[in-house]
């Protein structure tokens, strides 16, 4: 084993094994001073006799624990690294737990590393932690885990994802001194989780054609609105108690984020929105999707502005606004076109004159196409070195300008300069391809209901784990 390997698991307790969650552990040697209190509440569903004597054994067997604490190991890092910080039913998070998963957060999100950066974010981990063991202890009821195979399949995604080679993470975690086995540990609660979202809720759902009908009749009916391509971070609020807590945490990864912290990676650490695996993508929302608190926060962003901390009834939200759009309709959205261009880079200097100069040259140069075969020899005569072919491309995937551009434009003909990074580009559509647009359409329509009621019955589902679970917070 590696020397930062062994640096890294320094701080286990002697009782941590890489990989699995600890449950509670006896012990004779009580501190001095261990007191606990119950910050998120504790509330039970009803239960039957026997049930409710098991749970009090369970309850006064935690107490003695709790108020007793873990036992001397005669290093003193290793006694603040075992130190217990959340119980959740009957599963403990240590201290250790606490410290290696904020040191991913920080390491893998861009984010200063500081005392008070720590403080404010720590509580966030720990709520994620807490809620994890949740969803660890409801996918081990149904007999539901996550393969080694399973583990490495999502390692090798974020590799991919983030343009690593393979076993690129392995040593980015080993250089910078972050314990491997705790991200491990969080991708297998997050895909038991997600086979306990597939088996209790998403095969249990059926979407009726008169609800993508009415989704569809909506659509066209929005057509020309305004539409919003969003990211988000959540943060629940399930105790009123907690609220300046939370608040604070949800203003440290504002501050995160404006100061440079990628927001995706803030959101696969942070939020608890079922969004948070795929970095908090909402994808594109229209006007009267969202709480109407959000929607008033969407309208004053600028493309790639951050919200302040948005308060609704269960949380608070972080939102990013990445484009403003016009509604179109899913088929329009979805033809596909074999671009070409002519890019026109701006000279050294610009200026008003140099500008309209290299405009009129655009103009002179498009006229004298012909056609997309022709596009090569007019780039070669006029020195443009940037590559003319741009290939296939959904019209939706285009920045709005140059959708608006060659949305109407016809084969073969060249379209007016437009403004571009500094210069200008002269389009040509070479070919349109259309989806059939009908049954594309309504196949969209079925897929964006189900994840919409997949991911409000797992918020649903989540909020009641919570809700039942006798859950201690050390002061």
């Amino acid at each position: 084993m590696s020397s930062s390997r062994l640096a890294s698991r320094a701080g286990r307790p002697s009782y941590w094994q890489p990989g699995r969650r600890q449950r509670r552990q006896s012990c004779s040697v009580a501190p001095r001073s261990c007191i606990w209190r119950t910050a998120d509440g504790i509330t039970a569903r009803a239960k039957t006799g026997r049930e409710w004597a098991k749970m009090r054994g369970s309850c006064l067997r935690w107490l003695v624990l709790l108020f007793c604490g873990v036992a001397a190991s005669g290093v003193a890092h290793a006694q603040q690294a075992g130190r217990i910080v959340a119980v959740v039913n009957d599963d403990i998070i240590t201290r250790y737990d606490l410290v290696a998963r904020l040191g991913i957060a920080l390491a893998t999100s861009n984010v200063q590393d500081t005392p008070e950066v720590r403080r404010r974010l720590g509580s966030q981990v720990l709520r994620s932690l807490m809620d994890e063991r949740l969803q660890s202890q409801e996918a081990e009821r149904f007999g539901l885990n996550a393969s080694e195979r399973e583990i490495a399949r999502q390692i090798e995604e974020i590799e991919q994802r983030n343009q690593m080679p393979p076993g690129g993470l392995s040593r980015f975690f080993a250089e910078n001194r972050l314990d491997i086995e705790a991200l491990k540990e969080r991708l297998r609660v997050e895909i038991a989780w997600n086979k306990v979202v597939v088996r209790r809720i998403a095969a249990r759902i059926d979407i009726g054609v008169e609800e993508i009908e009415a989704r569809l009749k909506e659509r066209r009916a929005a057509v020309g609105s305004t539409e919003y391509v969003v990211s988000e971070i959540f943060l629940a609020l399930d105790d009123p108690a907690s609220e300046s807590e939370v608040r604070g945490a949800a203003d440290g990864i504002v501050a995160q984020l404006r100061a440079g912290a990628s927001f995706s990676s803030l959101a696969r650490q942070f939020s608890q929105s079922p969004s948070a695996a795929i970095g908090g993508d909402l994808g594109r929302v229209r006007a009267g999707q969202l709480d109407s608190q959000l929607e008033a926060a969407l309208e004053t962003l600028t493309p790639n502005g951050i919200s302040a901390p948005i308060r609704v009834a269960n949380g608070f939200y972080i939102l990013l606004l990445r484009e403003r759009s016009t509604v179109q309709l899913a088929a329009a959205a979805e033809v596909e076109l074999a671009l070409k261009r002519l890019q026109f880079i701006a000279p050294e200097g610009g200026g008003t004159e140099r500008m309209e100069a290299l405009r009129g040259r655009a103009e002179s140069v498009a006229g004298t196409v012909s056609g997309c075969a022709d596009m090569e020899r007019a780039a070669s005569e006029a020195g443009i070195e940037e590559p003319v072919d741009i290939g296939r491309i959904k019209l939706g995937d285009l920045p709005e300008q140059l959708r608006q551009t060659v949305e109407g434009l016809e084969p073969d003909i060249a379209s007016e300069p437009v403004p571009w990074e500094g210069g200008f580009l002269v389009l040509m559509v070479c070919e349109r391809i259309r989806p059939p647009e009908d049954a594309m359409e309504r196949a969209e329509i079925e897929r964006q209901l189900r994840l919409e009621r997949v991911n409000r019955r797992a918020e649903r589902y989540l909020h009641d784990l919570r809700r039942t679970a006798l859950i201690f917070r050390r002061g």
